[in-house]
Parts: structure tokens; sequence; C-alpha cells
């Protein structure tokens, strides 16, 4: 099974455009490949009007979509953060405090409306106080308990592609994924996208080691791993200006993920045969709004062999 991020501008571009063109589309063309479709899609965090956009959309979604395909929701400690004022903080004591309010309401809201997850992401640039690692360990907390929570992990910090990290930075990556798992709430681990396959399959390996020496009352957390369908303009974006923290190698390095169209593909189809071996569902990070586009995702599964049933399926499907 597969995931989908969305990406769209408000809620009548999601329902009228998105839902019949491109997740409902992409979901019954794999189910016509023998696959069993979509199992879930995502609702992005761009801004605190996502607190309550992200609740509305989600229960709209939840009345058109088949109840097999469940919808997660991401929430943003850094853009959600309040401000330092007595008018911003209300009547907690801190920041954080009411930070960590907002978050609870944005719970019971998703909640309300069907939400089946949400994916704790601390933002990027420098941590705040309560970023994903306490957010999820105040989360543990709750009363009644919150909706199964995600956590991001990005084992390719301090990998040969890291031009600023080294081993110290991959172990503090480390000791952050060890807190989240250990503070009882994280139910998901979200591997971050990246193009080197060596530091991605040593982080993967290193994760079954520590999960498979885990108590025998701890819950094993589902893993979900981003990919992006490789295209000339996005190629041509990451050149321009990388994303912080999505390490892509040299440029112009023969065979590097940015060097061309086809060697972005070859990476894509490695790693998704790694996500494959140690149970990681694919995420599709990538925008995806036309038939087209829908097209593509077909294909680079079919490619990838990421679907273990009805290989021969795909491929007619994705001919057609």
């Amino acid at each position: 099974m597969v995931v989908l991020e969305l990406y769209y501008k408000g809620a009548e571009q999601l329902m009228e455009s998105l839902v019949p063109t491109v997740i409902q589309a992409l979901h019954y063309r794999l189910q016509e490949a023998g696959s069993a479709g979509l199992s879930r899609v995502l609702l992005t965090y761009k801004g605190r009007p996502s607190a309550a956009d992200n609740p509305s959309d989600c229960a709209a979604l939840r009345a058109v979509l088949p109840p097999t395909v469940a919808v997660s929701a991401v929430w943003s400690a850094k853009n959600a953060y309040v401000g330092s004022g007595k008018s911003a903080r209300g009547a907690h004591a801190t920041r954080e405090d009411a930070t960590f309010e907002r978050f609870a309401e944005y719970n019971r809201s998703l909640e309300a409306a069907g939400c089946s997850s949400i994916l704790v992401v601390s933002g990027a640039g420098a941590k705040k106080t309560l970023d994903s690692c306490e957010t999820l360990h105040r989360a543990a907390h709750m009363a009644p308990p919150p909706l199964p929570l995600g956590a991001v992990f990005n084992p390719h910090i301090g990998g040969s592609l890291d031009p600023c990290g080294g081993e110290p930075e991959r172990e503090q990556e480390w000791q952050r994924l060890r807190q989240k798992l250990r503070s009882g709430a994280c139910a998901q681990v979200w591997i971050a996208f990246g193009a080197d396959v060596a530091a991605l399959e040593f982080g993967l390996q290193r994760l079954q080691k520590e999960l498979a020496e885990s108590p025998a009352d701890c819950v094993q957390p589902h893993l979900l791993g981003s990919v992006f369908v490789p295209c000339k303009a996005w190629i041509a974006k990451m050149r321009f200006r990388c994303w912080n923290g999505t390490y892509l190698g040299d440029k112009d390095a023969p065979g590097a993920y940015l060097s061309s169209v086809e060697s972005a593909a070859s990476i894509t189809r490695q790693t998704l045969a790694l996500f494959a071996r140690h149970g990681v569902e694919p995420v599709i990070e990538s925008s995806v709004r036309t038939a087209r586009e829908v097209d593509e995702v077909v294909t680079m599964l079919v490619d990838s062999a990421a679907l273990s049933e009805g290989q021969s399926g795909l491929r007619d499907c994705a001919l057609r």
C-alpha cells in the first residue's frame, strides 16, 4: 500500500479537483493493478490556519473516501508556537504550555473529524523548547490518550552526502529518535527523504535492531518512508535550492541524484527496494495534482517493483 501527501490551495480545490482527479483515481488505479491501493492521505501543516483547516478538510475527505483510505495530518510545533506575551499565553504560565494546549485542541478536532493519526514535526531550523520530542513526551500523559502519533527520522544525517555533518550529527539524530520511541506515544516512524542509499540502509538496519530489542510490551511503530517522483522540474528545483536537511549530493557528479532524471529514478528504485525489504510503506511526497502525474506515480511504482503483488497487472495499468 502507498501513502499520498496532499498539496492544494483551499478546500474547493481539494474536493473538486484533487479528490476525483488524483486521490480516487490513484487509489482505483492501484487496486485495478492488484494492490490494495492507497492506505492513507496526509494533510500538511502550512501555518497556523492549518489548525482549523485540517480538521475541516479531514471531515470532508472522510465523507467521500473509502473507509480503507485513512486520513492523517501533520502538526508543526514551530509553526504553531504561540507568542511570548501574556495575551498570547492566555491562562498558561509558559509559551510551551499554551502551545501544547493548541496541540491538544488540534488533536480533539481531528479526532472528531475522523482523522487516523498525527505526524508531529519540530519544523525546519533551530528546535523550539517544545519540539517533537517534548510534544510526544507530554502527549504520553494526555487523558484521554491522543490519536496515534508519528515522528520523523532522518537516516541521511551524517552520511556521505551530508556536507556539514558526520558521526556526531548522526548519533544526535539517532538519540532524538530513541527519545521519541521511548516516549510511549510514538506509533509511527516517518523516514525522511534523501538520496544516500547506503546511509538509508544503515539507518533502517539499526532501527530494526532497536525495535527487535525493545521490551515485549512496547508498541512496534509502523514505518513509512518518503520518496519523490523524479522529473525535470523537480530536479531543476532541487538543483537551484535544495531543501534544508535534504541530502541529494553533488549536482553534477556521475550517477548523482541531481545529475539527471535517469539517475534520480535509479536511486528511487533502490530506495523503494530497501523500503520493501524493511517493511517501510512508501509515502509519495511529490505534489500530485493531474492525471498525468498520477500516471507517473503508478509507473514509478511499477518500475521499482515496490508492490509485491500483481506486477504484470501494474505494468498493464501503467501503460493504458
